[in-house]
């Protein structure tokens, strides 16, 4: 099941995928960048060389976490707590959970979703370590229907591979869109606020072709996410008797696969799923969810190195990463 078919199973709307549409232009000079396209290009007869439709479609965070919510009890989710320690019986499976408040949390069955950092897993799996970040993405959210209307359904990825910079635009929602820079991560940003990150931010990409330098005018850095991106070796499995690993607990995975909410998305859709039809046979259920979605998680993990690898290789072509891309030009043209 697609993430996209789990979010149409929770009733929310999600609006029509677009039409592919094709390249109409081999590159286009803006000062120092070449925009190039890559994909769908048209045939002399006016038709797609090939055409790829994608189901997918960008929400805002915090709508979907909000949708998620009015669907359980009151009083089912416990927020700012991280479990301790574990309780576990003879025959090892988890009897009970101790948070940092001292509370004790009873349950026949476990779902360790506690992000990339999982108290649960590093429990567990004490041998798996997240791997040193070799990348940081800043993340921006903007409101600014006027760049949402020029952009429409687009998802712009902008490359410089010969400093191994990034920028990417995606809108959220009518109003509402997210951008962010990937960099080094030896490329630090020095401050939180908004004065720092503007500068460091423009210095990096400031003369880069529209939308980046009004996206950098309009954004309050102040409010901006920096994320350090890392992952871990692939789990041996995602269940360990009671317990079962959801979404980055289970498989954290770097930004370049753009996989980590639809994967956690598809992994609570496929437990619940296995649940229902083993009610009477929780560790089963757990073991066969995790044959059924550790093969395609691990692949994500195995492609998000490479993509990063590709990244930031200085002498590396945007057909080694996603397009469409604009990078500098080689050569100076009139």
């Amino acid at each position: 099941m697609a993430a996209s078919d789990v979010l149409r199973s929770l009733a929310l709307p999600l609006p029509a995928a677009p039409k592919p549409v094709g390249a109409y232009t081999p590159f286009l000079r803006d000062g120092r960048l070449l925009y190039t396209s890559g994909h769908l290009p048209l045939l002399p007869d006016g038709t797609l060389l090939r055409e790829e439709p994608l189901d997918a479609v960008g929400m805002q965070h915090g709508k979907v976490a909000s949708h998620l919510m009015l669907r359980l009890p009151p009083g089912t989710v416990t927020w700012s707590r991280t479990v301790t320690s574990l309780d576990r019986g003879p025959d090892g499976r988890v009897r009970a959970a101790f948070l940092d408040d001292g509370s004790r949390i009873e349950a026949d069955v476990f779902l360790a979703a506690d992000g990339n950092r999982s108290a649960v897993r590093n429990i567990l799996f004490p041998g798996l370590q997240l791997k040193p970040e070799r990348v940081n993405e800043l993340v921006c959210l903007l409101q600014a229907p006027d760049i949402v209307e020029r952009l429409g359904p687009s998802f712009l990825k902008f490359v410089d591979a010969g400093r191994a910079l990034s920028v990417g635009v995606v809108p959220c929602s009518r109003n509402h869109l997210v951008w962010f820079m990937q960099v080094p991560s030896d490329n630090r940003f020095e401050g939180r606020s908004h004065e720092a990150r503007h500068e460091a931010v423009r210095r990096l990409v400031g003369d880069w072709a529209g939308p980046v330098p009004e996206l950098i005018a309009r954004t309050q850095f102040g409010k901006s996410y920096l994320w350090r991106t890392t992952d871990i070796d692939p789990l041996p499995s995602l269940s360990a008797g009671n317990v079962a690993f959801v979404g980055d607990a289970g498989h954290p995975l770097l930004p370049f696969t753009s996989q980590g909410v639809a994967s956690a998305l598809t992994d609570a859709a496929a437990l619940g799923d296995l649940l229902d039809e083993s009610p009477t046979d929780i560790d089963g259920a757990l073991a066969r969810y995790s044959e059924q979605r550790l093969p395609e998680t691990t692949g994500f993990v195995t492609a998000g190195r490479a993509l990063q690898q590709a990244f930031l290789d200085r002498d590396a072509s945007p057909a080694d990463m996603k397009s469409p891309f604009a990078y500098p030009a080689a050569h100076p043209q009139s």
